[in-house]
């Protein structure tokens, strides 16, 4: 050292130290927003290409493997739980041939750690009994990184009420074991 250097103080090489740190950023704090969004968005493109192909095991691969995992299909209230959701898959394929299916206007918002992903969806089937439907819908969904991959925690597809439509009782599909949600 020389005579006119003086050795740095305690709290002030605390705070350059701070400051640096503040400086750069934090390594591993996760995905940026945009890397969310593609994952949302590459998740939703397994989901479409597994419904086309009418690949039960390729659609429940795009759900959360959790007791928590929520569906509110548009025959029922709510599906819960990874049994409960491939049951009302199961019964929908052996009714009908998917023709076709697709998602439009399609929007992603980032909050926290999952994304939430809206639009619109256009599904063509044909019944077993009966001629080609034609159904247009809107999904909510909310999508997060559990496990170690990117899947649906919540999905929430559905389709407008015509105005002169009756209203239904429709029945709730819970997973085996499981509570009904709470009210």
């Amino acid at each position: 050292m020389t005579r006119h250097a003086r050795p740095l103080r305690a709290p002030f090489a605390w705070m350059i130290a701070i400051l640096i740190a503040a400086a750069i950023p934090a390594a591993g704090c996760g995905p940026s927003d945009e890397e969310m969004i593609r994952a949302a968005k590459r998740l939703d493109a397994d989901f479409v290409k597994a419904v086309k192909q009418e690949d039960l095991d390729a659609v429940m691969a795009t759900y959360w493997n959790d007791p928590q995992v929520m569906m509110f299909p548009t025959g029922a209230l709510i599906a819960k739980g990874p049994e409960a959701i491939r049951a009302e898959y199961k019964s929908f394929f052996e009714g009908t041939n998917v023709k076709d299916f697709k998602l439009s206007k399609e929007e992603y918002r980032v909050l926290g750690d999952a994304v939430l992903g809206y639009g619109l969806f256009s599904l063509t089937t044909v019944p077993s009994l009966g001629p080609e439907v034609k159904i247009e819908g809107r999904y909510t969904e909310i999508v997060a990184k559990r496990d170690g991959r990117w899947v649906y925690v919540v999905d929430h597809p559905s389709v407008p009420l015509s105005p002169n439509a009756p209203a239904e009782h429709q029945t709730e599909t819970i997973q085996p074991g499981l509570p009904p949600p709470s009210e």
